[in-house]
């Protein structure tokens, strides 16, 4: 299972994924790779990618398929958080979006309230990949007129192809 704090491979190599500003209120997510002495690895070139265009694209988890490829769990929140997705990316060995995963090596699900993106990737031994997260949504109680925000966990699979 990943860790929301980076991966550390038998071989000494580090993968972590990050937001990356792009202005003001904005961000994409990246994924870097380390050498075992801490240099970044040149060989692994990944771009900066958004799960939504605009907003908030943040990257929390990251795991390993068995061929190699790097899975991807973040999320994106709109501005004033309006509108926000779960999403995966997923990439090659070399650190491109995989194009044969989802609409250009991204996938995003929506789930009500405010979701916080993917904090946990599981991938099974089937090649399906199961993601954990958490998400914010506002109750009104019919009563006494408050409202109150409450969490819940987000929880999805994805088939293998």
């Amino acid at each position: 299972m990943s860790s929301p704090t980076g991966v550390f491979l038998s071989d000494g190599h580090y993968f972590d994924a990050e937001a990356v500003s792009t202005g003001r209120h904005t961000s994409d997510a990246e994924v870097f790779e380390l050498n075992p002495t801490g240099s970044a690895d040149s060989a692994f070139n990944s771009p900066l990618f958004a799960f939504v265009s605009g907003g908030r694209n943040e990257a929390h988890s990251t795991e390993f398929q068995s061929d190699g490829k790097v899975v991807v769990g973040g999320g994106q929140c709109a501005p004033g958080f309006a509108t926000c997705v779960d999403g995966l990316a997923r990439l090659n060995t070399n650190g491109s979006l995989d194009s044969t995963f989802g609409s250009g090596g991204l996938v995003t699900t929506e789930f009500s309230g405010q979701d916080f993106g993917y904090d946990f990737i599981l991938i099974q031994s089937t090649g399906n990949i199961v993601a954990v997260g958490g998400s914010d949504f506002t109750v009104a109680d019919t009563i006494d007129g408050l409202t109150s925000t409450q969490e819940e966990l987000t929880l999805a699979r994805y088939l293998a192809k």
